[in-house]
This record gives C-alpha cells, sequence and structure tokens, in this order.
C-alpha cells in the first residue's frame, strides 16, 4: 500500500466503483504534477488485487509511439516482440502485434486491469498520436471484454470520447486543509497544529511538497521556520509545476519525487 496515503477516499472510491462495477473501459486519473495521481492509481492496484484480481502496471516514460507501447505490452506478458525495430520506426502499428494481444489477453479467464502511468510521454506528440493511442485501447477492449485500463495523465483525456465511449475520468486536486494537515502530521507527528497548517499552506496543500519539506526538516533536525525561509527562497526564480514537471530537473524536489518502475501486482 502506498505509504501515508492520506484525504483521497472520495477519488479512490469513485475510480473503484468505474471499474468494477461500472460501464467504463477506460478510466483516467489527471490532474497537475505533485498530487499524487500515481499513488491513487496505486492504491486502488492494491484494492483490486486483494479482490482477487490481476493489476498489471507499466510507466511509458521513454515510449516513443503507440507502437512501443505495444511491443512493450507484449514483454510485460512475457512473448516475443516480432520486428520491434521495425515497430519503433514505423507509427503504425503492426496487426499482428494488435492480434497477438488480444490474443494473449483472451488466454485470461478473469477480469484485470492494466495501469498505464505518464501517458502524456505518448499523447504530447500531437493530434496524430492521440488518435493512435485512442484507436489501439479501443481495438484492444473491442477484442477482449475483461480488460480495463486506468491511464494517468496531466491533461484531461476527453479527446477519446469523440472516438471511444467507454470513458470516464477522475481529476486528482490539490489536497483539503485537513487532510494536507493531516499528511504533514503523520510524517512529522512532533509538529504542532500550528506547524502543520503552515506547512500545508506553504505547500498549497499539494502532497509532494508536503512530502518534500517534511523530510527537509526530519533529515536536518531543522525548525520548521528556518526550513520555510530556506524552501521559499530556493524557489523564488522557479515555477512549482513546472520543477515537478520536468525529469532533469536535479533540485531536491525532483530528487524526492515518488518514481516507480514497472512492475505488477497478480491475482
Amino acid at each position: 500500500m502506498v505509504p501515508h496515503f492520506t484525504g483521497r477516499r472520495k477519488e479512490w472510491k469513485k475510480i473503484i466503483g468505474h471499474v468494477t462495477f461500472g460501464s467504463a473501459r477506460i478510466v483516467s486519473i489527471w490532474g497537475s504534477p505533485g498530487l499524487g495521481k500515481t499513488s491513487v492509481a496505486i492504491a486502488v492496484g492494491h484494492y483490486l488485487h486483494l479482490q482477487g484480481l490481476s493489476v498489471y502496471y507499466l510507466s511509458l516514460r521513454g515510449r516513443q509511439s503507440t507502437a512501443d507501447l505495444a511491443s512493450k505490452l507484449l514483454s510485460l506478458f512475457r512473448r516475443p516482440v516480432a520486428s520491434e525495430q521495425q515497430n519503433q520506426q514505423d507509427p503504425s502499428i503492426d496487426p499482428s502485434i494488435d492480434d497477438e494481444l488480444s490474443h494473449l489477453f483472451s488466454e485470461l479467464l478473469e477480469p484485470f486491469t492494466i495501469i498505464l502511468d505518464n501517458a502524456d510521454v505518448l499523447l504530447s506528440e500531437g493530434p496524430k498520436a492521440k488518435e493512435d493511442f485512442t484507436h489501439f485501447l479501443a481495438n484492444i477492449l473491442r477484442r477482449n471484454e475483461k480488460l480495463r485500463f486506468v491511464i494517468i495523465t496531466r491533461e484531461s483525456l476527453e479527446f477519446m470520447n469523440e472516438q471511444y465511449q467507454g470513458h470516464q475520468g477522475v481529476r486528482i486536486s490539490p489536497l483539503d486543509e485537513p487532510s494536507s494537515q493531516n499528511l504533514a502530521n503523520k510524517l512529522l507527528p512532533n509538529l504542532t497544529v500550528y506547524d502543520c497548517k503552515q506547512v500545508s499552506i506553504i505547500c498549497g496543500h499539494v502532497p509532494l511538497l508536503i512530502r518534500v519539506f517534511c523530510s527537509i526538516i526530519s533529515k536536518n533536525n531543522a525548525e520548521p521556520s528556518q526550513v520555510l525561509d530556506d524552501f521559499m527562497w530556493s524557489l523564488q526564480d522557479h515555477n512549482i509545476v513546472e520543477m515537478l514537471d520536468n525529469p532533469d530537473d536535479p533540485s531536491k524536489l525532483r530528487a524526492l519525487n515518488m518514481r516507480r518502475g514497472d512492475f505488477t501486482f497478480t491475482g
């Protein structure tokens, strides 16, 4: 389970409802960087796993096209990828790969969910990339009734609705005030009520920033007020959202970001 998972029960329940009881085949979790979209998705994955369902997680960082995604899915399900080099050069998907994926998925007898994180990597390439991505998912889903996708992005996937009707989006916003203070208190139980309130306000109720701020206090055994001064000074020439969203940023904000490699839950 995600450590100190706080203040997301409403969104968590909504996503669970879409995945397990609703008619949605694609559920997108979207919002600005640092708000805990991946944490929510992983919490959903753990819940589904505890219900005896299979859940597969895949980060799309480094994936250059929908064809690359198809190849990675084949690799995830332990099948060799034919003509992988050709697929990387050709933006279209080899029909044989599409067919093989559908065949592999059809062999799974129970419902299962695939979580695709960092989907913006593919979608940022323009309208054609978005169309290819939507068409690929819709085609796979049309041939495999037991499959659901949970997709994590910064931007809304509302554009999908033009090609595919089985999509529901859940937006992740900053934490409410009690939840952000509760997170600060869980991370640093010795903080006073006033300190927790100040930390949550300073960090804009953004979970990642709260974690960073509390980590700095803990590691340096510092006073919150001193950390506040240093923290605000270090950010004076930067945009926080851009820093969180920049994979090449060497700052503490990025270094403490929760990165996850490819892994699999299996029911």
